[in-house]
């Protein structure tokens, strides 16, 4: 019956790689800023005719003071 072979050398000594998003702002950041729900942000973006002047100007100022 044949030995199995050990590991390869790379597999043994890498490392995990971070699978961490990122930094910056998020869509669930300038909603909680602005007051409103995350699909409310989205719909500023993509379809700025359904929302409320006075929300879609929250939202604006959320993005901007948030960066």
């Amino acid at each position: 019956m044949p030995t199995p072979k050990p590991p390869s050398p790379i597999i043994a000594t890498s490392t995990k790689r971070s699978r961490a998003a990122p930094k910056g702002i998020r869509i669930t950041d300038v909603a909680a800023s602005a007051g409103v729900s995350p699909i409310t942000v989205s719909r500023v973006f993509n379809a700025p005719q359904t929302v409320a002047p006075d929300t879609l100007l929250r939202v604006r100022q959320a993005v901007q003071a948030l960066g």
